[in-house]
């Protein structure tokens, strides 16, 4: 059996399941292992792979579908020791075309990303639902990111409770992040204190309601800023938003950035205002980096965090109040240890040693 690990992303973009797969590929890498990356479209100017010195492909194509049959094309008839991805319709191509004896691998591990049967309905959880059945019973092991992830994924492909499913605490590369955090910032230093929120602008990042709950502390907290780094289809929506408050001034959403870690590091308070998430990597990112977090609760686990304030999901007052609540306290060191014992179970080592096991 060949030696390569090979690793499936859909863009070069880095949202979190392509975050979690960059880092599997870097540390294989660096195990002097035989590594390759597929990415089912071209390059984009957002690509978040121009640091990885190992070997990555695009497919020359801007649709993720016609990405689909040009990773079945070059799959066709090789072999490899593992191969990897994280998106519920690779994952079943993936295991169908393992059924064809399209392809031969020793290892085909396949990871949830979200909460399929709690974000979507209609058509689209339709389809989702066929590429569990096709295609997930041909892995070796799926996994989840959280109990509720495995739950919902017995319960509603009950097809897949002979399947070896494990949960696993998502990684994080505490090293990378604090070295990054003392780099340059993307657009520059922002003046004063200020609250920053990142992500995908779409509407399960919720960055509406922030702006919302921003605008009803506004006026106590008048030198305070928002900084909201990401881009999306929700761009127009948000900034229609912010000039409906008259808050042009105090809400910067500068787009996406490559390195938003030094903003982490500085803002008086980092905030997940989710409405639902598999699990929020930029939860555990901003844990290494800040002392004081909100986050609402939008994913399985969250709540077991201890030193986050914690929210209802989807609710300005929640987050307006846990906001207030950050704002005021004066005793986030606290924090510190309560962090550094939950990030110390989450490093890339220990969840390969999990999954290789």
């Amino acid at each position: 059996m060949d030696k390569t690990l090979l690793f499936i992303v859909p863009t070069d973009e880095m949202g979190g399941a392509e975050q979690i797969i960059k880092q599997l590929a870097i540390h294989y890498q660096l195990a002097q292992k035989e590594v390759q990356v597929i990415c089912l479209t071209r390059e984009s100017t957002k690509n978040g792979w121009k640091d990885f010195k190992g070997k990555i492909r695009y497919f020359k194509t801007s649709n993720v579908f016609v990405g689909f049959m040009l990773l079945s094309l070059y799959t066709f008839n090789k072999k490899f020791h593992l191969v990897f991805s994280s998106q519920v319709y690779i994952n079943g191509l993936l295991g169908f075309l393992r059924s064809l004896r399209w392809y031969k691998t020793s290892k085909l591990i396949v990871r949830e990303s979200t909460t399929i049967f709690l974000r979507f309905k209609g058509w689209r959880l339709w389809t989702y639902k066929l590429f569990y059945k096709i295609g997930y019973h041909n892995s070796d092991l799926i996994i989840c990111q959280t109990k509720l992830m495995q739950q919902q994924l017995i319960t509603h492909v009950p097809s897949l409770k002979t399947n070896n499913i494990q949960v696993l605490q998502n990684p994080i590369s505490l090293i990378d992040i604090t070295n990054k955090a003392e780099l340059t910032a993307d657009f520059g230093n922002i003046e004063g204190e200020f609250i920053v929120g990142l992500g995908r602008m779409v509407s399960a990042k919720g960055f509406d309601i922030l702006i919302h709950s921003f605008n009803q502390i506004s006026e106590q907290y008048p030198n305070l800023k928002l900084l909201i780094l990401g881009d999306g289809p929700e761009r127009g929506l948000l900034e229609n938003l912010v000039n409906q408050y008259k808050l042009t001034e105090k809400v910067l959403m500068p787009g996406y950035s490559f390195n938003p870690f030094p903003y982490l590091k500085a803002a008086s308070v980092g905030v997940v205002s989710s409405r639902i998430e598999g699990y929020p990597n930029i939860l555990l990112q901003m844990m290494a980096l800040n002392n004081n977090i909100v986050c609402t609760n939008c994913a399985g686990g969250v709540e077991e965090i201890k030193g986050i304030g914690l929210c209802t999901a989807n609710d300005i007052d929640s987050l307006t109040n846990a906001l207030l609540a950050a704002l005021s306290t004066s005793e986030t060191n606290k924090n510190r240890p309560l962090f550094d014992a939950y990030l110390s179970k989450s490093s890339i080592d220990s969840f390969i040693a999990k999954m290789e096991n």
